[in-house]
């Protein structure tokens, strides 16, 4: 009896390990994602009192395993506060940097990354858990 109770802890453990190793970190924003397909990460920008872009930069600080990130300059709306004094700028598309993560041919299955986001005077870190079906 005690040999099949050991058993059973061993085997418990054995399964809550495997489990856990697709989970996304604590803080990990999961997105999903076509195999050969892509997927924007997210995007950031940063303007000035008059509506022109403030440089904005991503740094990868952990690469994903099966795929990699591009980057992109885009243009789009932003979404300030309304109290914000550069609110205003929601009403015109304003040039931000995008991040793309593109999985390796025919992968399927999990990728993890983490980015630094590099603003004037500020840094933000992001990561994130991909799901390649």
């Amino acid at each position: 009896m005690r040999v099949h109770v050991i058993g059973l802890i061993v085997l418990a453990g054995l399964l809550s390990a495997c489990q856990s190793v697709n989970q996304p970190k604590k803080g990990a924003e999961v997105k999903v994602v076509a195999v050969n397909d892509q997927v924007t990460l997210g995007h950031w920008y940063s303007v000035n009192g008059n509506c022109t872009a403030r440089p904005v930069h991503v740094q990868v600080v952990t690469p994903p395993k099966h795929g990699e990130i591009s980057t992109a300059m885009i243009k789009e709306f932003p979404e300030f506060s309304p109290t914000s004094k550069v609110s205003a700028c929601d009403k015109r598309r304003v040039e931000s940097i995008a991040a793309i993560y593109r999985p390796d041919a025919n992968f399927k299955g999990t990728d993890d990354v983490d980015l630094k986001i590099l603003f004037p005077g500020e840094v933000w870190s992001a990561s994130y858990h991909i799901e390649v079906k």
